[in-house]
């Protein structure tokens, strides 16, 4: 089954590489992450359980399904002019003003501020809660709004930020005030909670700023000054991971005293990195093997979480009271289920399991062509705008895309949020044809 589903993904990227004139597109980021993990989880993780052939046929299903849902809409860039040096006068619509400098700064403070609770705090709680009461309102929130505001405005700004700074520095090779800001205010967001996905997820837009690249500038552009290119970005993706391996020993109880513990340290970090790849395909089957016929259909709202946790915000707001489906997959989710020998996981269950919440098989062929649909649109809506902030739109929308194989990161409110502010960013830039 497995070399059918990888002969059939080829042949779907190649088919949408050809219609879209491109083999550097979003289906062919998307298809590779998948396949890379599902190898890893099918042939190199002998220490956890062995996935049912019935799950994966519901994650093989997912994956075309999206590839098909982009297939439809994706238009061919050849039919759209690809910039050339002079327009990366775009770039100067990022430059620091008075009032984004002024929001910057006030976010920066307010990171602080949790940062020093956080510590203050971090010697009173047991290991294990660290990370947990980053999403809790308790001991670091004292309320659901204050929550809510942290994860609105400050995480949607700050990730925002991260981004179009990265995007910067890749391309220009330079480095302002504003980059400075961006970067040290997504190095202390991920202290407070000693949460790392936020810095993988600046990994990979490195990455994707160079995979893109191409589709972006002309070849004679692209080549001018690569090799600064290249040495910013090993050393920022260096520091980057570093600092995730960091992180990783402030919520170890074990001390790193040596290069052997340190050594020992990157190992560890490495093998948690493997977990939370291949893991998700584990916790899947479990909720497809012990599923629950009374949460088996949500209509979409699962799928669609993100916007339906706003709108129930906002409906208590005004007094009403509903059940989120954030809440909903929260319960079925927070709770650790064995996935190997000895091993314990929760929370990622795939992007496979939203969809199958939202009416099992057919759910997950819809919600696929639906995902897939929205990554054409954005592929076309960058085609018709090649800017700084649609080019960062890509960027972001290829990482909503690969998140699927752990996790849906439309379930939270801050993927429309920074999907949205960037559409509008880049409507405000005129491209000269």
């Amino acid at each position: 089954m497995f070399m059918l589903f990888l002969c059939l993904l080829i042949f779907m990227i190649l088919v949408v590489s050809t219609k879209v004139g491109s083999s550097r597109n979003l289906m062919t980021v998307f298809g590779l992450f998948w396949i890379i993990m599902i190898i890893i989880s099918k042939f190199l993780s002998p220490q956890l359980f062995v996935v049912t052939e019935e799950t994966y046929l519901l994650i093989y299903t997912f994956i075309i399904m999206v590839n098909i849902g982009f297939l439809f809409v994706a238009k061919n860039k050849l039919k759209f002019r690809v910039l050339d040096v002079e327009n990366q006068t775009n770039f100067k619509f990022f430059r620091v003003n008075k009032f984004s400098l002024a929001i910057q700064m006030i976010v920066l403070v307010l990171l602080f501020f949790y940062l020093f609770k956080y510590n203050q705090i971090k010697s009173h709680i047991p290991v294990y809660q660290l990370r947990i009461v980053r999403y809790q309102v308790g001991y670091l929130f004292s309320s659901g709004s204050e929550l809510l505001f942290y994860n609105y405005f400050i995480a949607s700004f700050v990730e925002l930020m991260g981004l179009l700074a990265i995007v910067k520095v890749v391309i220009t090779h330079k480095i302002d005030r504003n980059i400075i800001l961006s970067i040290l205010s997504l190095l202390i967001f991920s202290l407070i909670g000693l949460g790392r996905f936020g810095l993988f997820n600046a990994v990979f837009f490195v990455f994707g700023s160079f995979f893109f690249l191409p589709i972006l500038f002309k070849k004679e552009t692209q080549n001018r000054n690569s090799g600064k290119k290249i040495v910013f970005s090993v050393i920022l993706i260096v520091l980057l991971l570093m600092f995730m391996i960091l992180i990783g020993s402030s919520r170890s109880i074990s001390e790193t005293n040596n290069m052997d513990d340190f050594v020992s340290l990157v190992k560890e970090s490495f093998n948690q990195a493997m977990l939370y790849f291949t893991a998700p395909f584990r916790a899947l089957d479990f909720f497809i093997n012990n599923r629950s016929i009374s949460v088996n259909n949500l209509s979409g709202r699962a799928f669609f979480s993100g916007i339906d946790e706003f709108f129930n915000f906002v409906l208590s707001f005004l007094g009403f009271s509903n059940v989120s489906s954030n809440t909903i997959i929260s319960e079925l989710t927070k709770t650790p289920i064995l996935v190997g020998n000895d091993v314990y996981f929760n929370a990622f269950y795939t992007a496979v399991f939203n969809a199958y919440l939202d009416g099992g098989i057919l759910g997950v062929i819809i919600c696929g062509v639906i995902l897939g649909i929205f990554a054409g649109v954005t592929w076309n809506f960058y085609l018709r705008r090649k800017n700084y902030f649609s080019f960062a739109l890509i960027i972001y929308f290829a990482l909503m895309l690969i998140s699927t194989e752990y996790r849906f990161e439309f379930q939270q409110f801050k993927s429309f949020v920074i999907i949205g502010t960037l559409v509008l960013l880049a409507k405000k830039i005129k491209n000269k044809r």
